[in-house]
Parts: C-alpha cells; structure tokens; sequence
C-alpha cells in the first residue's frame, strides 16, 4: 500500500538524483545512467496507461510490462541492468517511507548467454602438452634423488594425460578415470582406448596418435620403476594418473 500523497515523478527522480550524487557518492555517468533507465521506465508506463500514474502507485506488473517492450532490442545484460536501475530506484522511494515494498525486487531478469568456450590453438595446444616437459622446477630447495625421481616421473605422467586428452579428445574426467586396462594395442592393430564412463554413461572407443602411444608408454615405464604393479601383476583396472607417493603403494 503506497502512502498518501503519493510522490510525483519530478519530485522522486530529482530526489533519487541527489540520493545518488550525494548520499552515494556515485560518478555523474552512473547518474546518469540510472536516471535514464528510470525515465524510460516512465515513458513505457505512461504510454501504456494512456497517462502517467505517480510512482509510489506502481506495482510489479508495471516493471514487467516495461522489461517486456526491451526484448529484441536490448540484449540480456542491457535489460538485466536497466532492472537493476529501477530496483535501486524503488528501493530508494522504500528507504524514504513512499513506498511500502519494492516492486522491483521479485522481478526476475532475463537469463544471460554463456558465451562458448574458446578453443586453443595449435600453438596454444602444443604448449599446453608440452609444459610438463618444459617446465623447470619450482622447488627452492635441493631434492633428493628419491624427489627427483617421483617429479621426473610426475611430469611424464602429466605429459601423457596431456597428450590423451590432446590426441583424443576426451573430457578431463574421462582422462583421469582411465584404466590401464583400457588400453588395447593388439585389437585393432593401433593404441585405442576404451572410454568405459563416458557422458550419459556412454562407452566408445577411441583411437590415439604416436604422441601419445610414445607419452604413455613412457609414463608406465616411469610408473613401473617407482614401484607401481606392473599391469599384468596389477589388480583390476589400476588407474592411469595414479598419484607417485613417497613410499611404493601396496597392492589396491
């Protein structure tokens, strides 16, 4: 219920104004902005009622009907903001005690797009596989030989992640819950890899390139000489990114 005598529309933009310069502090640009959005909030008002009707008389229906005349000519983030401005505004107005709810506030705005994820390019990607290798040490102290090892054969294991994500295409969680055992390089006559829990729990098989036939073969090497069970000593599907601890991992 909006009190008696309600509020004209010269004397709430002029007091929005000053609340927003003064009160604020907020650069004449903002202001100005702000100001604007309202404006035209009472233009679009004014047209539709056939008159202006004093703004401590609006309801939610009127903001509604204003966000609807901005569809196709205003994206989703010029209308979220043009929302934003009439919530201050009335917020403003219930501050002041015109108004006794803020008819802005359970408006919702229009979702915004997300933008589509920018794609490497061949240069960024063979960087991005490459970093492993080219990397230096970020370690100020000196490692042992046990450290240096364990780092020299995280890096290989890196690089081969890389390399399978790279070269096949695969999703980051469909690389780190590969298996060994979905590796099969005697089927088809090349390495493939079984991608067993694919998205919507899909399965398919993918084939790889020498980059990364060359990357895990070396990682298992690596793997095997830390201590990792070899795969035909392994238990069942023993991970691929398997995490090299200080001390060799006992079997499971």
């Amino acid at each position: 219920m909006a009190y008696d005598p309600p509020m004209d529309w010269d004397a709430a933009l002029d007091a929005f104004t000053a609340y927003l310069t003064v009160e604020l502090a907020r650069s004449p640009r903002t202001v100005d902005a702000y100001v604007r959005d309202v404006t035209a909030f009472r233009a679009t008002i004014a047209a539709g009622r056939g008159g202006e009707r004093a703004p401590t008389r609006l309801d939610a229906l009127d903001v509604r009907a204003h966000l609807a005349t901005l569809f196709g000519r205003n994206d989703a983030a010029s209308i979220g903001r043009k929302l934003s401005s009439l919530r201050a505004f009335f917020r403003f107005l219930e501050k002041r005690g015109a108004i006794t709810g803020n008819p802005a506030r359970a408006v919702r705005g229009p979702k915004r797009r997300r933008p589509l994820p920018r794609a490497l390019d061949v240069d960024g990607a063979f960087a991005l596989v490459e970093a492993p290798s080219t990397t230096g040490r970020t370690s100020h102290r000196r490692l042992s030989a046990d450290e240096e090892a364990r780092a020299g054969a995280l890096r290989l294991r890196d690089r081969a992640l890389l390399e399978v994500l790279y070269g096949a295409g695969l999703r980051v969680s469909e690389a780190v819950g590969l298996d060994l055992d979905d590796l099969d390089a005697d089927r088809y006559g090349t390495l493939v890899v079984h991608v067993r829990r694919g998205k919507g729990n899909k399965s398919r098989i993918v084939p790889l390139g020498a980059k990364a036939t060359e990357a895990l073969a070396a990682w298992r090497a690596a793997r095997g000489a830390l201590g990792a069970p070899a795969a035909a000593a392994a238990p069942p599907s023993p991970a691929i990114a398997r995490r090299c601890s200080s001390t060799p991992p006992g079997p499971g």
